[in-house]
């Protein structure tokens, strides 16, 4: 069941019902239903909405009743969508995305899932409370609901409330908290547990986690107030403290030269390396560094991100190197002029295949053009029995519905790929649904997905990246007769902008419906089925592929450079994957053939280099290397009359069998070349 956002779920983590002027002897909590009054402690309250009954079941919201009322505390993990909540010494796990709760290492289904209200989130009150060790009263004829803290019960002495003191030291921005904590418990308890409020000129902002929420703060003066828990679970009055912080200076780097024996200008192809010091505050470290190097040719400015490990021309080189510090500072940038002389040591590819690193940029200063190679010899090529469901189309979401959906058995892939063109956020759902009257068992194989986010290329990258590298064998889902689960259960909501891609193996003996839907938020797994199938652009793939995986031997000569053509129709005869939209019956060609894994072995008589040559005009995208992932970036500059850079991907042995794996990313283009240089060509190129 999918029914929560980390937007709409802000509110439930974030919100203060009303402060409480007094503690009385009688610590009853009195709720009504339907009604924003309530008595907390024999004191008056108001609460920020209102308690009620659904299907027979008392709703409430659960900071409410968690730790406005009980005294717990709540903290929410976003990513996997659960809720971990501590008070009176219990501790309890609330699942959102299915309706769970695990107590005491034993699971319990909720009476009614949890429902979001407006901006509240509730869950029914007794299974909560009662799990707290609190006892529930309900009055139906003055509609009234009594909570009884476990302090209170019959025949229980009352405990002492623990004594919350601490005291704050003045911390640069990003430093680790410096405080002197003096919380104690009169009855000699253990202390288990912390909470805080941060007072902000935005409001109050409660927490289990000082740390990170400073670190989200602007330099400033704050008043902090905290409160402990002893190991019977009483809590103690907030405390209040002063908390400041002053700001952190942004890194600086110092004295940039090459380091020895490169004092001097190096030659082409002479390996270089860099020197110098960075000047930050002592405790913090530096997260990450950001090189560029950049040169004219022919009146153009070139410029290539990353650290250069040595020079291909005999022009001046600008090398840029600035640092970022662990609050997210970057420093100045500080740049190196760079003459290279004339005189070559190692030609580019001499270079980086004698001193190999996966994924590095080939600049191809030569101006080579690998399209004009021989195309290897093709030895076999087989497409295997395997289903493609492709949904790509819409790829930008406008509104909820059935992006793609079709009825398969045996091996299927599912591949999507859509973006939220919508002001609201979107759940693209991943559903599985027996169509039925028998149980049936689907099994998971390789699995990725990446986003959300906005950069485009990089998802489609990652996505790729996590489904070569993953496992074969996943989980096993057993689907009951006409029963619909959700697979992306930890999946979270599409803001505007952003987008998702992902790769799912299923196999089944059985008829199983695949559907990717877009859904609210806060639909359940059912809601699918009041969705209409949207319509699809006239661009972008869509539909169910057969034989969408291939199997590919291919041979070297070793006298010369060759290529392997890949994204593009004229690769092999009928290399585009073609199959039916099922919404429509359309017949449809997948140009690019975006999803199919394409399995290659090449077989080199003779030691040779590989390179990956995107032939678009942007390209983001992974391969496996005989298993080992390769990334390579690459984009289309106006000055080359075609395109030229590559990726360094490996090295051939010779008399080896080696394998590469390759999808073609999403949000890229698809044709790309595989280029094999013999090691005696290597000083030519």
């Amino acid at each position: 069941m999918k029914k929560y956002f980390l937007g709409a779920l802000s509110a439930l983590l974030f919100f203060v019902c009303c402060t409480v002027t007094a503690l009385a002897a009688d610590r009853d909590v009195v709720l009504y239903l339907n009604s924003n009054k309530a008595i907390n402690a024999g004191t008056a309250i108001t609460l920020p909405t209102v308690p009620f009954i659904e299907k027979g079941v008392t709703m409430l919201p659960l900071r409410v009743v968690c730790e406005d009322i009980l005294g717990g505390v709540v903290n929410y993990d976003g990513i996997n969508k659960q809720v971990e909540v501590a008070a009176n010494g219990n501790r309890i796990m609330i699942y959102l995305s299915n309706g769970k709760v695990v107590a005491q290492d034993q699971e319990y289904a909720m009476p009614i899932a949890p429902k979001l209200v407006g901006d509240y989130t509730y869950v029914p009150l007794r299974l909560i409370a009662e799990m707290l060790n609190c006892t529930v009263n309900y009055s139906a004829a003055e509609k009234k609901i009594t909570i009884i803290p476990p302090d209170q019960q019959p025949g229980e002495t009352n405990l002492q409330k623990p004594v919350a003191g601490i005291y704050f030291n003045t911390i640069t921005r990003g430093q680790k908290l410096d405080y002197y904590d003096e919380s104690h418990d009169p009855g000699g308890l253990e202390l288990v547990a912390r909470k805080w409020k941060v007072i902000t000129e935005g409001g109050v902002l409660p927490t289990t986690n000082l740390q990170a929420t400073i670190d989200s703060l602007p330099v400033g003066t704050y008043k902090v107030k905290m409160a402990v828990q002893n190991s019977a679970g009483v809590w103690s009055d907030w405390t209040e403290s002063t908390l400041t912080t002053i700001a952190n200076n942004p890194p600086q780097v110092k004295n940039l030269v090459l380091s020895e024996p490169y004092h001097t200008n190096p030659s082409i192809g002479n390996k270089v390396d860099f020197s110098y010091r960075i000047e930050n505050e002592v405790w913090e470290d530096i997260v990450e560094e950001a090189w560029s190097y950049s040169w004219m040719e022919n009146g153009v400015l070139r410029s290539v991100n990353g650290k250069p490990r040595a020079f291909f021309s005999d022009d001046k080189y600008t090398v840029t190197l600035k640092v970022k510090d662990g609050v997210g500072q970057w420093s100045e940038p500080v740049a190196l002029p760079v003459t290279v002389r004339s005189g070559v040591s190692n030609s580019e590819a001499q270079f980086r295949f004698s001193d190999l690193l996966l994924g590095e940029t080939y600049l191809n200063l030569k101006n080579i053009n690998f399209n004009q190679l021989a195309t290897a010899q093709i030895n076999s090529f087989a497409k295997l029995p395997v289903k493609l469901l492709s949904s790509n189309n819409p790829e930008k979401i406008m509104q909820y519905g059935i992006l793609y959906s079709d009825t398969v058995c045996g091996d299927a892939v599912l591949h999507y790929h859509h973006s939220n063109g919508m002001s609201e956020r979107v759940q693209v759902n991943i559903i599985l649904n027996n169509p039925n009257a028998e149980t049936i068992t689907v099994r998971l194989g390789h699995t990725g997905s990446a986003g959300p986010s906005w950069d485009i290329l990089q998802v489609g990258q990652k996505a790729a990246e996590y489904y070569l590298t993953s496992g074969a064998e996943g989980r096993e889902i057993i689907l009951q007769p006409y029963q619909s689960v959700l697979v992306n259960t930890n999946d979270i909501a599409i803001k505007s902008g952003d987008t998702v891609t992902g790769f799912y193996d299923f196999y089944t003996e059985g008829q199983l419906q695949i559907l990717v839907c877009a859904m609210s938020p806060t639909a359940s797994v059912d809601d699918y089925k009041y969705l209409t199938q949207l319509n699809k652009e006239s661009v972008h793939a869509r539909g169910t592929f057969d034989e969408a995986k291939f199997d590919i031997s291919v041979n070297f000569s070793g006298k010369e450079a060759e290529k392997i053509i890949l994204g593009r129709a004229d690769a092999y005869e009928n290399y585009f994957v073609t199959g039916l939209d099922a919404p429509t019956g359309e017949r449809v060609v997948n140009n690019g053939n975006y999803g199919v894994w394409q399995t290659i072995t090449v077989t080199a008589p003779v030691d040779m280099g590989l390179l990956l040559n995107p032939r678009g005009i942007i390209f983001k995208g992974v391969l496996l290397f005989d298993g080992e992932a390769c990334n390579v970036y690459s984009t289309y500059n106006k000055a080359d009359s075609f395109h030229r850079t590559a990726g360094v991907v490996g090295y051939l042995k010779a008399g080896q069998k080696h394998t590469i794996s390759y999808i073609t990313p999403d949000g890229s283009d698809a044709p790309a070349l595989l280029v094999a240089i013999p090691k005696s060509q290597w000083p030519n190129f």
